[in-house]
């Protein structure tokens, strides 16, 4: 199973109104934010963890036990199931998988960023060379760089990012991942990594 959403938010939606489908304590972690954005962000991103998967689970929000590992990242142990979140703007994306590793990111197209500089940090040398202050190529192999170490997931904690050698090619392929990038919306960048997967499932959710 592999399934992949993508969610446009509101940030006029009356949230608010219905936060008493969850605990208390999830209500304190969305509204504890400063800024509506991120209020909206949090309520969706907890909607789906509850609801959605809940649904795909064919069970209930209580029933769900969602575990985190020493990088924070989410899973559900009892069932297998392994899900990803990542929001940039307006738009957040989910994916579900079970018995199989994946990471997803989405990115909004910023003018006038410092690829320079940050590429400085996130890119090894090999990937700062392709991007050659290009913001295509920054923001190409930015979602493939954040889905690759959210598929491993020990994210920007340790220096492994740094060792990577990824491409410009919408599909990259290599023994132990693969993965998929593309421009999904005008000025918003995608890629999703599967770990030790061939290209045929991965073609699955290029066709959803």
């Amino acid at each position: 199973m592999l399934q992949i959403i993508c969610i446009k938010m509101n940030i006029k939606f009356n949230f608010e109104d219905y936060l008493f489908w969850f605990n208390k304590e999830t209500q304190f972690k969305i509204t504890k934010f400063k800024f509506r954005k991120e209020q909206i962000i949090a309520f969706t991103s907890e909607l789906i963890k509850s609801y959605y998967l809940a649904k795909i689970l064919n069970t209930t929000p209580s029933e769900i036990n969602i575990n985190y590992d020493c990088y924070s990242r989410p899973f559900i142990p009892d069932l297998n199931i392994d899900f990803n979140i990542s929001h940039s703007n307006e738009y957040l994306i989910f994916a579900i998988s079970d018995y199989l590793k994946r990471g997803v990111d989405i990115q909004h197209y910023i003018k006038n960023f410092e690829i320079n500089e940050i590429g400085k940090i996130v890119f090894s040398e090999f990937e700062q060379n392709l991007i050659a202050g290009n913001i295509d190529n920054f923001f190409t192999l930015w979602t493939k760089k954040e889905a690759l170490i959210k598929a491993y997931g020990f994210g920007f904690i340790t220096e492994d990012y740094k060792n990577t050698k990824l491409n410009l090619s919408n599909i990259e392929e290599l023994p132990d991942f693969i993965i998929y990038s593309k421009e999904i919306f005008p000025n918003y960048y995608f890629a999703i990594c599967l770990l030790n997967k061939t290209i045929d499932r991965l073609l699955i959710c290029i066709e959803m």
